[in-house]
């Protein structure tokens, strides 16, 4: 066949920026999806165009050798069918080509900023790799890995009414979202005194009890209670839709950190992070400074030999994932089931079981000693473990509201 990926309207220079940082597999299935929501038969387009994106998309994931081939000898066009798609991609990758491109200035500026002892709330926003991107919005903003509402769905069919994300799903509460990770913190320590009942955990500081985020593994714990949850306390069966709300409804921070060493692809994952738990509420820089060595934790290595990283994964490798393992806190049996409501839940709303899905996102080779909070991502972005997290760019809580 001819070159798949001029069979599916993209650029090359795109293409090549997307292969060289490592981020065209996710692109591509976001890009694939975004196109079928137009052409496919069912959404009222066209048959062979939508058998033409499937099968120049299959040629690429199946021949991933051939694909700098096909890049190198690419048209560098695109078709008008898939113009409206992907603008809004190509956004995207161009706040990170424009990130990389200052990044040495960006470099400079914080060298200042440590050498002035002028503190860590005005730490740089960087990105030190290309994995690094910003924060989903809202379903009411554009989202920047995916094309705008409009495009996606120039003709909107009936949907089920989602439930308020102010309702109690077993036990919990998804909290307002806030414009900074410091500020989220705020706001959940000020639910939590305020409620004379509640059950969030907490920690004790300075022999005064302070309430904190919940972990990564217990925010994973809330999704999979919710979904298990088939019934309500009068005995009705629970909507699909509300047994899936935490899983689709935004993403969920934690008081996990990932401590990052400078310069490799070494880091910590430590569940409960005093720096994360304790943070200053007017906080809002991208990371926190920090000395690596001074985090008592195993040590993991995205860059090591046959460890899977920043990519899309089976079922059989997240299981065995060294990265979502120590995420959960070695709760195998608890990964296990999550991993299968998600693929299950994909697999409901594209028609088709994924092959793959729930990657680990972390930063490698960062300039300086760096944390950051590990978040578990939503459905509409493969349910990622977040690990490259700005902590400048919105925060989003579960809170436990009763036992």
């Amino acid at each position: 066949m001819s070159n798949p990926f001029d069979e599916l309207g993209l650029k090359k220079e795109l293409v090549e920026y997307l292969s060289r940082s490592g981020r065209l597999d996710v692109f591509l299935k976001t890009y694939v999806r975004s196109v079928q929501l137009q052409v496919h038969p069912d959404k009222g387009g066209n048959a062979d165009l939508s058998a033409a994106v499937n099968s120049a998309y299959a040629e690429i994931n199946q021949n991933p050798g051939r694909v700098t081939g096909w890049i190198a000898t690419m048209k560098n066009g695109t078709s008008p069918e898939y113009e409206v798609v992907l603008e809004g991609l190509v956004g995207e990758v161009e706040r990170l080509r424009k990130v990389e491109k200052d990044h040495e200035e960006l470099r400079r500026k914080h060298a200042e900023v440590l050498a002035g002892g002028s503190g860590v709330s005005t730490a740089p926003r960087t990105a030190p790799t290309a994995f690094a991107r910003r924060r989903t919005p809202e379903p009411t903003e554009v989202p920047p890995r995916r094309a705008a509402p409009e495009a996606r769905r120039p003709t909107p069919e009936p949907r089920p009414r989602a439930p308020p994300a102010s309702a109690v799903y077993a036990g919990y509460v998804f909290m307002d979202k806030t414009p900074t990770y410091a500020r989220g913190v705020k706001a959940l320590k000020k639910a939590c005194r305020t409620d004379p009942a509640s059950a969030h955990p907490s920690i004790i500081t300075d022999a005064v009890s302070v309430y904190r985020p919940l972990t990564f593994k217990e925010n994973v714990e809330a999704m999979v209670k919710n979904y298990n949850t088939e019934h309500n306390p009068d005995g009705s069966a629970r909507t699909m839709v509300k047994r899936l709300f935490l899983i689709t409804k935004r993403w969920k921070d934690s008081c996990t950190g990932m401590a990052y060493k400078a310069k490799t692809t070494k880091f910590k994952v430590i569940p409960q992070c005093s720096d994360l738990m304790t943070i200053a509420p007017d906080f809002d820089g991208v990371y926190l400074p920090i000395s690596y060595a001074g985090f008592d934790a195993p040590e993991l290595n995205s860059g090591k030999r046959g460890m899977k990283y920043n990519e899309l994964l089976t079922k059989a490798e997240i299981a065995e994932h060294e990265g979502w393992r120590t995420a959960v806190e070695g709760d195998v049996a608890l990964l296990r089931g999550y991993r299968d409501i998600v693929f299950e839940a994909i697999r409901a709303r594209d028609g088709r079981m994924p092959d793959k899905a729930m990657p680990f996102l972390v930063l490698q080779n960062t300039d300086f000693d760096e944390l950051r909070a590990l978040s578990v991502r939503d459905l509409e972005d493969d349910s990622e473990a977040y690990g490259d997290y700005y902590l400048d760019d919105y925060g989003s809580f579960l809170r436990v509201a009763h036992r």
